[in-house]
């Protein structure tokens, strides 16, 4: 069934515009990539669920760094070991929705029937922006143990987290409320 006219509760500037060859192709090959996209352009067109849901974790963030303030020179988690950290981390990143968000929304822009294999080249730039992201993450892991050993030794890292916790609270009431 085609929808002749634009949808008539919610207006939307994108109803005309052109769809290119490799979404055309991605929404013909790929499963659940149109019902995907419908969502993306109807539901989360005003960015209202992104928003809320962000604010929600600003909060979240913040009552947790004021309840679990951890004691001077603790950079581990509590009660788990390297490995398990690890694990955690890779889980973490492979489950992150967004991660799928980035695939399903930005690469069928640069894929392309005329310049071969559609698949290959989701696959070739997909294996590029992975070691792209794992290169920028190892640089950041590197500062950040670097950064955290020079705050364990700071005496007044608890109170700075507790005001960093309330930041965060405020940050996130304001991203809820603001238009």
């Amino acid at each position: 069934m085609f929808q002749r006219t634009p949808h008539w509760a919610m207006n939307n500037p994108n109803y005309h515009k052109e769809v290119n060859p490799g979404t055309i192709w991605t929404l013909e090959h790929l499963p659940y990539y149109a019902q995907w996209m419908r969502f993306q352009v109807f539901i989360v067109r005003d960015g209202l669920i992104a928003r809320y849901a962000g604010a929600a974790y600003l909060v979240y963030l913040g009552i947790s760094m004021i309840r679990k303030r951890r004691a001077r020179g603790n950079t581990q988690t509590v009660g788990q070991s390297s490995q398990q950290n690890f694990l955690q981390g890779i889980a973490t990143e492979v489950l992150n929705p967004k991660t799928a968000l980035f695939f399903l929304s930005f690469i069928p822009q640069f894929v392309s029937p005329a310049k071969g294999h559609l698949i290959l080249q989701f696959l070739i730039l997909g294996a590029i922006s992975v070691v792209l992201n794992t290169t920028v993450d190892l640089v950041v892991v590197g500062f950040a143990g670097l950064i955290a050993q020079r705050l364990a030794r700071n005496p007044k890292l608890i109170e700075r987290q507790r005001t960093g916790g309330v930041g965060m609270i405020g940050l996130g009431v304001y991203v809820a409320v603001s238009k």
